[in-house]
């Protein structure tokens, strides 16, 4: 038999290489498998009987041939290896057109399949019911690995709201200890309200997060607001009762040595420079921390997410424009605090972020509608609490008035439409332009002063 088997493999005409043929029938599969109806994957079209000799030397027997329609490699044209080996005939054919009738060289002679016989199952034939029964299996599979992915989908989901992360500092370190549950509750408060508490400089990320806070204005701005209200308690008698100054600091009247808010200086004195020096003094060491909190908080991030001149800008012209707004609604009072640049910067905040409304990424959508609804609880709490007693309401309205408008011809640059950039851009400097001109006018000829105004002193120095 073994003579029999050599003269017949002689007598066979060469086959191709074995590397070309595995290479087509690695192709053949892949396109099989990217066919997902359940009807392709389980139907076996009933081929006639075709004789054809077997190229690989194997003893002639039926077989089914191709679809003469179909491109090579499709399902509906699988035939079964003539070898009985359940899988299915390599596709294509030799260099004389006859069809392959097995899976491999291998199978052909009765060695078994050789290392690079890429050959997959034949689908068996089905009747309708159990066609039927198997694309309900294929649906329910389909249901389920699309209820998987919810549940992976929810579980990356907690897991970002169990992460706490910021635009300036990045994310909160995590610990090993933590797990996979995320920072304890009360290291994500810290986080979100002092971050550099919670970032150390031995990493990259963590220099590079504190040299960029560092060299902000908002920094320095803050440095210089310490400086001069230590300078002002040690010059004019230190602390006074709580009485006298309820936000632990010096006699209000020192204040006004300092360069405070006063209108009668202003008008009659020629004091114009005390229009920017409000901003810089604070009334005690409450009112500052509360001030130092909002400024090294919430405006550094928006210094960094602005750049250093545009945040300057809104800073300084929304803290003037207070300052004057405060002179003609309350002249007889002396005012001093950083609140009404701070409350400029929320309103130009609030413009920055409707301008920029479209141009949000799918993933942030919901991080954006959170943002603007806390700007606004922030805008109506601010407006709620300047009504209070020792509080500028004045100053911090015409913070918030000043900074969105101003804030509509700054960035108006950010938006794609031409024609929208420069609407928006001149409707932002004309109600700019228009609030400081007429408030300008209305502290010129329509405001009273009070004489008193010009002989305030410390008690311990009055004569």
């Amino acid at each position: 038999s073994s003579r029999l088997e050599a003269a017949d493999l002689r007598r066979a005409p060469p086959s191709p290489p074995l590397r070309a043929r595995a290479r087509a029938r690695t192709s053949a599969l892949v396109r099989a498998r990217s066919r997902a109806s359940a009807r392709a994957m389980v139907q076996v079209l009933p081929f006639p009987a075709w004789p054809s000799p077997n190229i690989l030397g194997a003893s002639a027997q039926p077989s089914r041939p191709r679809a003469a329609a179909g491109p090579a490699g499709r399902v509906d044209d699988m035939r079964p290896c003539q070898g009985g080996c359940g899988l299915a005939a390599a596709p294509g054919s030799d260099r004389w057109g006859v069809p392959f009738d097995t899976c491999c060289r291998g199978c052909a002679t009765g060695r078994g399949h050789e290392d690079t016989c890429a050959g997959f199952p034949l689908p068996p034939a089905m009747d309708d019911e159990a066609l039927a029964m198997a694309m309900q299996v294929a649906e329910l599979e389909g249901q389920h690995q699309a209820q998987t992915a919810g549940f992976r989908a929810e579980r990356h989901a907690r897991a970002e709201a169990a992460s706490v992360s910021d635009q300036l500092w990045g994310d909160l370190p995590s610990r090993v200890a933590e797990g996979a549950q995320g920072p304890p509750a009360w290291r994500r408060a810290g986080f979100f309200l002092l971050p550099c508490c919670f970032v150390p400089c031995t990493s990259a990320a963590g220099r590079r997060a504190w040299r960029t806070f560092l060299l902000s204005w908002s920094v320095t701005i803050a440095l210089a607001q310490v400086v001069i209200l230590v300078v002002a308690i040690q010059l004019h008698g230190g602390f006074v009762g709580v009485e006298q100054n309820p936000s632990i600091g010096p006699h209000y009247h020192a204040l006004d040595a300092m360069g405070a808010k006063n209108v009668a200086k202003i008008l009659h004195g020629g004091e114009w420079w005390r229009i920017l020096t409000p901003m810089l003094l604070h009334g005690g060491v409450m009112h500052l921390v509360g001030n130092l909190l909002v400024q090294l908080r919430t405006a550094a991030v928006l210094e960094l997410l602005w750049g250093h001149s545009a945040w300057l800008l809104v800073y300084v012209v929304s803290g003037a424009y207070a300052t004057l707004a405060s002179c003609v609604v309350l002249p007889k009072q002396l005012g001093v605090g950083s609140s009404g640049s701070l409350c400029g910067l929320i309103g130009a905040w609030l413009s920055f972020t409707l301008i920029t409304w479209n141009q949000t990424l799918p993933y942030d959508i919901k991080a954006r509608d959170q943002q603007v609804v806390s700007i606004i609880f922030s805008i109506l709490m601010i407006i709620g609490l300047s009504f209070m007693p020792m509080l500028d309401f004045a100053a911090h309205i015409g913070g918030l008035i000043s900074g969105a408008s101003l804030a509509m011809a700054v960035f108006a640059g950010r938006l794609q439409h031409r024609g929208t950039r420069w609407a928006t851009r001149c409707l932002g400097v004309v109600i700019c332009g228009g609030l400081i001109i007429g408030t300008l006018l209305l502290l010129l000829y329509n405001t009273e002063v009070d004489d008193r105004l010009f002989h305030l002193c410390v008690p311990s120095d009055c004569k």
